[in-house]
C-alpha cells in the first residue's frame, strides 16, 4: 500500500519491537514478481510527474535517490531504472 521497499518495511519492524524472526518470515510473503512491478511503476509515474523523457544523469539521481529512500534495495534500482530508459 506504501509502496515500501524492503530495507524500508524492516526499519520500520524493527523500530517497533518485531522480533528479526517475525521479519524475516513476513519478508517471505512479498511476491518477488509484485514487488518488481511496484518498482517499475513507481518509476514511471515519477517520470511522468518530472515530464522529463529523456535519459540524463540529473534524472537518473534524483530517481535512484527516491527510490533508495522508499527502501529499495540499490541492485534492483538501477536494474529497474536501465530497464525503463532502454525499452524508450
Amino acid at each position: 500500500m506504501k509502496q515500501w521497499g524492503r530495507n524500508k518495511i524492516i526499519v520500520g519492524l524493527k523500530a517497533k519491537k518485531i522480533s528479526a524472526y517475525c521479519i524475516k518470515k513476513g519478508l517471505e510473503e512479498i511476491d518477488e514478481e509484485e514487488y518488481v512491478q511496484t518498482l517499475q511503476k513507481i518509476i514511471e509515474k515519477r517520470m511522468q510527474i518530472s515530464g522529463k523523457t529523456k535519459y540524463t544523469r540529473l534524472i537518473h539521481k534524483k530517481l535512484y535517490d527516491y527510490l533508495y529512500q522508499k527502501g529499495y534495495e540499490s541492485n534492483l534500482i538501477a536494474e529497474a531504472i536501465n530497464k525503463h530508459f532502454k525499452k524508450q
